[in-house]
């Protein structure tokens, strides 16, 4: 409400600049990390489906950083030529919104890791897909999915099986089931087969909607 000049603007130059440096160093090992084959372009798409919050919560910090000292540098530079310090003032509100932007975001990207969040749909329609590969199974109704980790799924999956299958054979489509799941998909580390009909799939479907 009451803003002084800055008094010595050599000191915040520096402080600056040794902050952009640290940050910078960190920034650039992190999204080197973070890119490997992707494009630049696809950075955002991949922290949106990325199952792995630590991997981009580091970048995204460091970025709302990098910003937050651009900010503050533009801010003192103007506040001292044009001998408004109000600007400096302002710059810090400014850096204050990069910050509340960068929690927003990342709280929802990784609050559907935190509650459970379910696999790409297109490990859901590969599982469904094996399953219907089986000899003997009819159809594959349903796969539910949740993270337990990063690279850790649990599957629950509805298949119906041929009416004439005897339980030895319906055992055994099921640890062939379950070992071209996790021939193809490493992370499935849990797999849960429940044989049942098409039709009463649908109407326990149609149960729990009502």
């Amino acid at each position: 409400m009451d803003p002084e000049p800055i008094q010595n603007v050599r000191v915040g130059y520096i402080v600056l600049g040794l902050s952009a440096l640290f940050e910078g160093t960190s920034w650039w090992f992190t999204i080197r990390k973070f890119k490997g084959e992707k494009r630049y372009s696809d950075l955002f798409k991949a922290i949106r489906h990325s199952k792995d919050p630590p991997s981009f919560i580091v970048l995204l910090e460091d970025s709302a950083a990098l910003i937050g000292l651009l900010i503050a540098f533009v801010g003192i530079y103007f506040s001292v030529n044009l001998n408004l310090p109000v600007l400096d003032g302002t710059a810090s509100i400014l850096i204050g919104l990069v910050l509340a932007m960068t929690a927003l975001v990342l709280a929802r990207e990784t609050k559907g890791l935190l509650i459970g969040e379910r696999a790409h749909q297109s490990t859901l329609d590969s599982i469904l897909k094996i399953a219907e590969e089986i000899e003997g199974v009819v159809h594959a109704n349903e796969a539910l999915t949740v993270h337990l980790a990063p690279h850790q799924i649990l599957v629950a999956l509805s298949v119906e099986f041929a009416d004439e299958l005897r339980s030895p054979d319906i055992e055994a489509r099921v640890v062939e089931l379950e070992r071209r799941v996790r021939a193809s998909h490493p992370a499935v580390i849990v797999l849960f087969i429940k044989p049942q009909t098409s039709c009463r799939f649908k109407e326990a479907k149609q149960h729990d909607g009502r």
